[in-house]
C-alpha cells in the first residue's frame, strides 16, 4: 500500500522553461542585450546539457552554476561576463513561479490521500521559494533538495538520504518525475516505483524503465 509520494519541482510541478524564458529576458533587458526568442532555444539545448552532466556525476553544482551561462553566451556570440549573468538569472528565477497545466490540483488530490515530499537537484533557496510563491508548500510534509541532502539525483546517497528519517518501506513510496535520469532512473534503481512525467514526447534511455508513463498531470489519478 502506497503512504507516500515523492514529487519532482522543475518541468513536474513549475514550468522551469517559462520561468527560465522570462528570467533569461528580464536579465538581458536589465543589461542591454537585445534578446530574441531563437536564443532562448539555445539556453534550453546548452541548460539541459550541463544538467545531464550533473546527473551523471561529471561536473559539481557550483562548477555548474560557473559554466552554465559562459558557455550560454559563447553559444549566442555574446561578449558579457557569465557569473554576472549567472547572478541576474537566479535573481529572477528564485522568484518566478510559472506552473505546469493541472499541478494545483493534482497537489490538492494526492495530498489528501499522500503524504508530499518535494526532491529537487536545484537550490535550496530557490526552490523554497518558488514552491512557496505558487502557493505549493501547504501540501509537502517536507523537501528533498540535494543541497540540504548532501548528494545529487539520481545517486543512491540521495535517497539514502531521503529515507533515513522516514518511517516507510520503499514500496510504500511513489516517485514522480519528468527526468528520464535523475527521477527514473535514480528511483527505479533504488527499488522505487516512478511514475514519467513524459511532456516533452521524450525518448527513453536504454534501460530505464518507468513504472509508469503519463503525459499530463491529470493522467496520475487514475494510477493512484
Amino acid at each position: 500500500m502506497k503512504k507516500a509520494i515523492f514529487v519532482d519541482i522543475d518541468n513536474t510541478l513549475l514550468d522551469f522553461d517559462k520561468c527560465a524564458h522570462l528570467s533569461m529576458k528580464s536579465s538581458f533587458e536589465d543589461f542591454g542585450i537585445p534578446f530574441e526568442e531563437w536564443m532562448f532555444d539555445t539556453f534550453e539545448r546548452v541548460n539541459l546539457s550541463i544538467w545531464r552532466s550533473l546527473e551523471k556525476g561529471y561536473i559539481t553544482k557550483p562548477q555548474l552554476f560557473k559554466i552554465r551561462w559562459a558557455t550560454v553566451l559563447a553559444a549566442l556570440n555574446i561578449d558579457f561576463d557569465g557569473i554576472e549573468m549567472e547572478t541576474r538569472f537566479k535573481h529572477y528565477i528564485n522568484t518566478v513561479a510559472i506552473t505546469i497545466d493541472y499541478a494545483k490540483e493534482i497537489l490538492e488530490y494526492l495530498s489528501k490521500k499522500y503524504k508530499l515530499y518535494a526532491t529537487s537537484n536545484a537550490t535550496y533557496e530557490q526552490q523554497i521559494s518558488r514552491l512557496k510563491n505558487a502557493g505549493f508548500d501547504k501540501y509537502f510534509s517536507g523537501y528533498f533538495i540535494s543541497e540540504k541532502v548532501g548528494f545529487e539525483k539520481p545517486s543512491k546517497e540521495f535517497f539514502d538520504g531521503c529515507f533515513k528519517d522516514l518511517p516507510y518501506d520503499l514500496d510504500e513510496v511513489v516517485l514522480i518525475g519528468d527526468s528520464p535520469t535523475a527521477d527514473i532512473k535514480g528511483g527505479s534503481k533504488y527499488g522505487l516505483d516512478t511514475i514519467w512525467f513524459d511532456h516533452r514526447g521524450e525518448k527513453l534511455p536504454e534501460g530505464v524503465a518507468p513504472t509508469h508513463i503519463v503525459h499530463n498531470l491529470k493522467e496520475i489519478e487514475n494510477i493512484l
